[in-house]
């Protein structure tokens, strides 16, 4: 009997890395099978449990998804890279780096922030949020609570 743990906890590592990117949803399969240089039925079996991309192609993966090699590969640690000499609590994590590479800091109060924090809201009421939003949750709130003190 053909052992398939290891290909579904890679499957599901793979969904939720996807809708982490924003890369989920329609058209996913076609849109990955573009970027991997494979066949849309290769991407499926991945997506579904039934075989694992090489090592190539998940080290590929986790650059273009932007999460951990280790992480996507094994489930070992962190989704998201954080620098190796800081935490949450410093205050200094990915999201506070993306905040700092913005030219200007007048999308604060846009349409786009206030549609934004709706759908997080919405997400959160509605209990759709996984251990990666929340992650990354905590690392705006502790970047924002930092910038006040």
């Amino acid at each position: 009997m053909v052992q398939t743990g290891k290909r579904d906890e890679f499957s599901s590592r793979l969904l939720q890395a996807l809708r982490y990117a924003g890369k989920d949803g329609y058209g996913m399969g076609a849109r990955l099978a573009k970027t991997m240089h494979v066949t849309p039925k290769a991407v499926s079996k991945w997506l579904n449990g039934e075989a694992r991309p090489s090592h190539d192609r998940r080290v590929a993966l986790a650059r273009w998804l932007g999460v951990r090699e280790e992480w996507l590969d094994y489930g070992r640690g962190a989704m998201l890279h954080i620098d190796e000499d800081t935490s949450y609590s410093s205050g200094t994590s990915t999201a506070a780096n993306i905040s700092e590479r913005l030219p200007s800091r007048s999308y604060l109060t846009s349409k786009k922030s206030v549609n934004a924090l709706q759908h997080i809201e919405q997400a959160a009421l509605s209990g759709e949020l996984d251990e990666a939003d929340l992650l990354l949750l905590v690392q705006i709130a502790t970047h924002i609570a930092k910038k006040k003190a």
